[in-house]
């Protein structure tokens, strides 16, 4: 067993066991008294599986109360040993308090059965959390053992899983609205609740470098793939928006009415998972599940939308498909909205308007794509969380790895999401500038 397995070993038994049996979260609710370990295995869940920002574990716990045997499967997500500049330039705290107000408040009162509506059918248990200054952890269920799972690429998923997970925010997206409309009060108290996470803080000098060379590394491969295409002057202006990436995400995040809902946030692949339940095909998805709520927000429905399918979909599939995935996401909002409030849904969320609000969109999710698609492509092949963030690189090496990284096929797709950008605002006449 190395090291680092042993420490979290240790915090298990001596720290989290004893909350977990305080705050009565276990099964067979044991007291200290009654309570016998068995056995704890643990696992680490590494970036071939999920790039993440945290140090997250798997807990399988076997234990013994009153005579009778019991089992608990637990996830931990836990902040990194970084040091207290890199844990507030990341908003750790906001992250986890944001995560912990949906598993503490919002879930429980949206899905009780006294509540009006349900939010949604499945999301993991909620165990335990603790937030502070410079330290931050939630444990949740591993809803693995209940059959679900990330899908197997981690980019260009089947247009089966694209479907199903437009679907599945649609849903989300429509029970929020009527939950805005018909239970106002309560949608504004969590509204007021959620804190920024993303764009509170300017992001620290090689942060911002990896942004703007990013965003640069589009345009470049733009010009290499479709320059007879895409007018020179529609790329420059582009080039500005990109040349800043955090100011122009934190503009388009703002929410603006009516459009404006509960959003997740950072809707992708990393933050969905499937059951398989088809016999005939078991690489086949019936059901989506959405998870990690750390960057929940008030703004455009089409933050999700834009950036799941940017971010989850290869251009061949999206090309091909982008009609059949974007109808899947509006049925959904359409027939949920409807079903729950007996209204026909408001103009403004229309087909029409929707595809309209998706291309206002398209920058923001560029721009989120031109930093991370070449890390789902190729990712950092680092050993722990504290290893990636506190690596040292100087500013050349930082700039060969943002422009290199994922190789021409990263290139090639950097460059078709720039060619549907320019194609469909000039198709449908939006002013993404």
């Amino acid at each position: 067993m190395d090291n680092r397995k042993d420490i979290e070993i240790q915090w298990v038994k001596e720290f989290l066991i004893p909350k977990l049996i305080e705050n009565g979260s276990l099964k067979g609710k044991p007291t200290k008294d009654e309570f016998s370990i068995k056995e704890i295995s643990l696992k680490f869940i590494d970036s071939a599986e999920a790039f993440m920002l945290t140090n997250c574990f798997k807990i399988h716990l076997t234990y013994n109360c009153k005579n009778e045997a019991f089992s608990e499967d637990m996830v931990v997500k836990k902040t990194p040993k970084v040091s207290k500049e890199d844990y507030d330039a990341i908003n750790f705290k906001t992250l986890f308090g944001n995560e912990i107000l949906a598993y503490t408040k919002i879930l429980p009162e949206l899905g009780s059965p006294t509540a009006s509506l349900t939010l949604w059918d499945n999301y993991p248990k909620y165990y335990y959390s603790h937030l502070k200054d410079d330290e931050a952890c939630i444990v949740l269920g591993d809803f693995v053992v209940d059959g679900w799972c990330m899908s197997k690429k981690q980019v260009d998923l089947s247009v089966e899983h694209l479907l199903l997970a437009a679907k599945h925010i649609g849903k989300f997206h429509g029970i929020c609205y009527d939950l805005k409309h018909n239970n106002p009060e309560f949608f504004k108290s969590i509204i007021k609740l959620l804190g920024e996470s993303r764009y509170a803080k300017e992001p620290p000098p090689e942060w911002d470098l990896i942004l703007r060379t990013a965003g640069q590394r589009s345009i470049n491969s733009a010009r290499k793939y479709y320059g007879n295409m895409i007018p020179e002057n529609f790329l420059k202006k582009l080039n500005q928006d990109l040349s800043n990436i955090f100011e122009q995400g934190k503009e388009r995040l703002r929410p603006i009415e009516p459009e404006a809902i509960l959003c997740h946030g950072d809707y992708l692949r990393n933050n969905v998972a499937f059951q398989y339940k088809n016999t005939k095909d078991k690489d086949l998805p019936t059901a989506a599940m959405m998870f990690d709520f750390q960057t929940l927000r008030y703004s455009s429905p089409m933050c999700d939308l834009t950036t799941f399918i940017s971010l989850s979909s290869g251009k061949d599939t999206r090309q091909k498909n982008f009609e059949r995935i974007f109808k899947s996401y509006c049925d959904s909002l359409k027939d949920t909205y409807e079903s729950r409030t007996s209204n026909k849904i408001p103009d403004y969320l229309s087909y029409n308007s929707m595809l309209e609000e998706y291309v206002r969109y398209l920058p923001y999710s560029l721009g989120i794509a031109s930093s991370f698609l070449a890390t789902l492509y190729e990712p950092h092949a680092l050993e722990s969380t504290e290893e990636f963030l506190n690596q040292a690189k100087n500013e050349e090496q930082i700039i060969k790895d943002t422009t290199t990284r994922g190789g021409e096929t990263v290139d090639k797709e950097l460059a078709a999401l720039v060619y549907e950008l320019y194609d469909f605002s000039q198709k449908l006449h939006v002013d993404i500038f």
